[in-house]
């Protein structure tokens, strides 16, 4: 076994071999690819061996390591199995799906033991190694399974309702590791949701315009209210604020163009020569359901914002609304058919994450275990017939 794995990009040698040296002065055995391959053999083989056995995994970000699909894969491999200890040498900003892990900073460290940043990471090291996190961990288990004893004392009574759904992992650790795992798309989605909203209510303006129908109310609130509003957002969505705290923007983000959305269809109701006779609201109701649903966040999340939404139609439905019963209860049941089919989509999509993360998790350590096998069963075989080299050599010589 090795106390620590250090990986980097070869931009960042220098600092790496430093850091080597100032940890292996304290004690710990360092793995590190300079020294740490041998030649003539499967490198990836040999690089995933060698995390499996570290006790810790110390990721240098940078400017490059960033842009390096092999260190972004070697702290993913790492941070699955709770052994990574992230360490950033400059400005870089780690990728989203690391952004949740403490970093240790360690911006223009010059290799002294006694420098106070390398002190934090030296104590954090301690703690790791002294209890062994990165030990073998119980695989994950299935959404909806769990001990019962679990269920009872660890978890509130919304998230055993979420469990018992498959909506939640019963442990904290291993729901953290799904959310980091679909954040990266989550948050494209949302910024790509963001885009459309602006495209759709520009054109929405443009055509209405060109046709007539819109009036100089409505093109204003368009292009001095809503669309500013929508930018805005997507500009913040770009900041690295946003991206640390994910959890929370997205859902802000995607709020804020529902709530856009609906002020549109208000005014398009009620101040253009569009009005519910035409359907008009309920087709821009129904239309928002479906891109709701496309965004792959949670089906917590999506109904959240979806309920919202028919609420809103139902009180419209109410208040403006001029039709007979029998139109006004037509137009609910198709809004109440998209609402439901939007939130059962999204329910269906995340139980199938859900279980495609689980057997990824399964097939990843399995396959990790048997390397680690094989390589052992190598060793021993090279180190019998080392033995029996020598005995042959004893008996040759006497």
């Amino acid at each position: 076994m090795t106390d620590v794995f250090v990986s980097y990009a070869h931009e960042d040698a220098a600092v790496a071999d430093a850091l080597a040296v100032a940890l292996a002065a304290d004690g710990w055995s360092v793995w590190i690819d300079r020294t740490g391959l041998a030649e003539g053999t499967q490198f990836d083989e040999e690089i995933e061996a060698a995390i499996g056995q570290a006790t810790v995994v110390i990721v240098l970000w940078s400017e490059a390591s960033v842009k390096s699909r092999w260190v972004r894969a070697e702290a993913a491999f790492a941070l699955d199995r709770g052994k990574l200890v992230p360490v950033v040498i400059d400005q870089a900003l780690p990728p989203l799906q690391f952004l949740h892990v403490h970093n240790v900073e360690l911006g223009g460290w010059d290799g002294r033991a006694d420098d106070a940043r390398f002190q934090v990471l030296q104590r954090a090291l301690r703690r790791r190694l002294t209890t062994d996190p990165g030990a073998a961990s119980p695989p994950p288990l299935a959404p909806g399974a769990g001990d019962e004893s679990v269920l009872r004392t660890g978890l509130s009574g919304m998230d055993r309702a979420l469990v018992s759904m498959g909506l939640r992992f019963p442990g904290a650790g291993q729901e953290d590791q799904f959310l980091e795992r679909l954040s990266e798309g989550v948050y494209r989605a949302t910024q790509g949701g963001l885009l459309l909203a602006i495209a759709v209510m520009a054109v929405y303006s443009a055509t209405d315009s060109m046709a007539g129908v819109s009036n100089a109310l409505i093109t204003r609130v368009r292009f001095m209210l809503l669309i500013p509003i929508l930018i805005a957002a997507f500009l913040m969505s770009r900041t690295n604020l946003s991206r640390r705290r994910w959890r929370i923007a997205v859902p802000a983000y995607l709020a804020t163009a529902v709530g856009v959305g609906l002020v549109m269809i208000y005014f398009i109701a009620t101040k253009s020569a569009f009005g519910v006779n035409l359907a008009v609201p309920t087709m821009n109701i129904m239309v928002m359901f479906g891109i709701v649903a496309l965004i792959p966040v949670p089906a917590r999340t999506t109904f959240c914002l979806s309920l919202p939404i028919l609420a809103l139609y139902v009180v419209y439905l109410g208040l403006f609304a001029r039709l007979s019963f029998e139109t006004d209860a037509a137009y609910a049941i198709n809004v109440v058919v998209a609402f439901f089919l939007c939130v059962t989509a999204s329910y269906l999509r995340e139980r199938e994450l859900r279980r495609t993360f689980v057997a990824d998790l399964a097939l990843s350590d399995n396959v990790a275990t048997l390397r680690e096998a094989v390589l052992r069963l190598g060793s021993d075989k090279g180190a019998n017939d080392g033995a029996e080299r020598s005995r042959r050599e004893l008996r040759r010589s006497s």
